[in-house]
């Protein structure tokens, strides 16, 4: 089947078939997709641009397992492979984690009548950064993975005022880094 897309002499043929043979190796094979569609065409040629990380290759091959299972092929969307060459490894961790549990922060903030809130602390989160490779970039993840490709939202479900002599002086927010409705079903393509 790739053989009519992709040219033996092509130096990126070893590694194409080598994810196609991966990818179909656990699928009956009367389960397995005889024709290239769109969304197949672009995991391959995902593939066929590489990458050192073989975390993110071992998830490509992962979407390249379900594009080519006829049971399975229309959990997919097209930019979920756009979607994945755009992460990190950290950020697939992030959302790895993300998707198999909930990580509340408390953060704590002054306020001042003419200022407004300022001065935001995180108090308290359960995250573990500890698995991370760059802890250091943790909240530019968050921010990348909610404000670019909004796999994730970040809501504030609780605030609480601090309040001394009868005046707000601050603020307690609770939040928690939960999956958008994309990031659920993007989510689910990889990691279950």
């Amino acid at each position: 089947m790739i053989d009519q897309y992709y040219s033996l002499e092509d130096e990126s043929y070893p590694r194409i078939r080598a994810a196609h043979d991966e990818a179909i190796k656990d699928i009956s094979p009367e389960l397995v997709v005889k024709d290239l569609d769109r969304i197949t065409k672009t995991i391959l040629d995902s593939i066929k641009i590489g990458t050192d990380d073989a975390e993110i290759l071992a998830l490509q091959i992962k979407l390249l397992s379900i594009a080519l299972n006829c049971e399975l092929r229309d959990k997919l969307h097209i930019s979920f492979t756009k979607t994945l060459s755009e992460l990190s490894s950290d950020q697939v961790t992030i959302l790895h984690n993300i998707h198999n549990s909930n990580y509340e922060f408390i953060e704590i903030c002054d306020y001042d009548k003419g200022k407004g809130f300022f001065n935001y602390e995180f108090q308290r989160y359960d995250y573990p950064k500890n698995e991370l490779n760059n802890p250091e970039d943790f909240l530019f993840d968050i921010f990348y993975l909610q404000e670019i490709l909004k796999i994730i939202q970040w809501p504030i479900y609780k605030q609480d005022p601090i309040i001394e002599n009868n005046e707000q002086v601050g603020l307690v927010q609770y939040s928690k880094l939960i999956e958008t409705e994309y990031g659920v079903k993007f989510n689910s393509c990889l990691f279950d």
